[in-house]
């Protein structure tokens, strides 16, 4: 019994530990619509400053000006939200298909011409957001493959197409035209589904909220002291609330499927091993009290290949037994850690066909062990054993 709970109970680990491991494979497979290395992510805070909106908009060129001539930097852009770290979504409407109601929520940001540049987004169809696109230009913005797969499902090109976050039926609203298309990136979280994304400029929408992200030729975390060196040689009452790199931000944002698989590996790991010792132990035990029976058997010319089988399909019995009760086991547990994982399913074929293979392999190596070494004995020897 004690071996047939132990074989069940390494059996659910060990399937948990490996719908982890897969998941968090799938995870690290995720494509994020930019690269994260090597990115310094660099939150400003303007919010003491006093500051109107031109203001505000001469300082941060200062800024993006002084950061270009850090050795190293290679681009500079400005946003409002950076992945994973602060997002903000609105309503909108778009001129032509919905007159009534908002189409669903969506990500806003508000970045520099660079931004696509410093995060390697790619652009697939028009142009991106440029310096054209300054205070007192039109209203311009440009839209994710998402945001053109829900509020363009019809079929009507974006490129030029008008959208709104105000009330289309008031004539002072301002409208935005949609002058290019950008590939989808993860804005929310790694595992998350893509939003809808709209960029706009930063320059027609200041804000007293801004990111600064640099793209470097080295480790970015070399540079964060002259960053903060730049930031107060250009204002020394604005203030840097974090710096950080964006590789470390995406980590962050997977830490906790990491860490799962992390402890449930090493319970595995254990449950494994004892359900290893625990079969090896009886069955050493098993037939170091049959040691005299092995050798009547040898002296009365048994095939020593026979009696390893013999004690082989002993041992087999209770870890064959408790794979059995595991995978049923495992069949009822791993469904309430199906929220838990992504791009795997909690029945996943290749876990719950290795797992007790690999098993298996274990127990047929502590039972053989111990049954080789028995026929190995002299039947002279064997046979004076008490």
């Amino acid at each position: 019994m004690l071996l047939v709970l132990q074989g069940a109970l390494s059996v659910v680990l060990l399937v948990g530990a490996g719908l982890f491991v897969r998941s968090l494979n799938k995870v690290n497979a995720v494509r994020l619509g930019y690269d994260v290395d090597p990115v310094l992510l660099v939150d400003l805070n303007m919010r003491g400053e006093n500051l109107d909106s031109v203001a505000s908009v001469g300082l941060l060129d200062r800024l993006y000006q002084a950061a270009l001539t850090i050795p190293g930097v290679q681009h500079v852009s400005r946003q409002v939200s950076v992945p994973f770290w602060s997002t903000w979504s609105i309503g909108l409407y778009v001129q032509g298909i919905d007159t009534v109601g908002k189409l669903g929520q969506f990500n806003l940001n508000a970045v520099s011409p660079d931004y696509f540049a410093t995060l390697h987004i790619p652009l697939k169809r028009g142009r991106l957001i440029s310096a054209e696109d300054h205070a007192g230009a039109p209203p311009a913005a440009v839209v994710s493959e998402e945001a053109v797969r829900r509020f363009f499902s019809d079929g009507r090109d974006p490129i030029g197409s008008r959208i709104t976050f105000g009330n289309p039926a008031n004539p002072d609203t301002k409208w935005m035209t949609i002058v290019g298309l950008v590939g989808n990136i993860a804005q929310e979280g790694v595992t998350a589904k893509p939003y809808a994304q709209l960029f706009r400029s930063i320059d027609q929408s200041p804000t007293r909220v801004v990111h600064v992200s640099l793209r470097t030729d080295r480790d970015p975390m070399l540079l964060a002291s002259s960053v903060r060196g730049t930031v107060r040689s250009v204002d020394p009452d604005l203030l840097v609330n974090d710096i950080q790199t964006l590789e470390a931000r995406v980590s962050q944002n997977i830490a906790r499927p990491r860490l799962s698989v992390f402890l449930l590996g090493g319970f595995s790991a254990i449950a494994l091993l004892l359900a290893a010792i625990g079969i090896y132990g009886v069955m050493a035990y098993t037939v170091a009290q049959r040691t005299r029976e092995i050798g009547v058997r040898m002296a009365l010319g048994a095939d020593p290949h026979e009696v390893k089988q013999l004690v082989v399909r002993q041992g087999m019995r209770p870890a064959l037994v408790g794979v059995v009760v595991g995978l049923v086991a495992a069949f009822a547990a791993t469904r309430l850690i199906a929220s838990l994982l992504y791009g795997v399913s909690a029945v996943d074929p290749v876990t719950f066909v290795l797992v007790p293979l690999f098993l298996i392999a274990v127990a047929l190596l502590a039972t053989y062990l111990p049954a080789r070494r028995a026929t190995r004995v002299p039947p002279t020897v064997a046979l004076q054993t008490e």
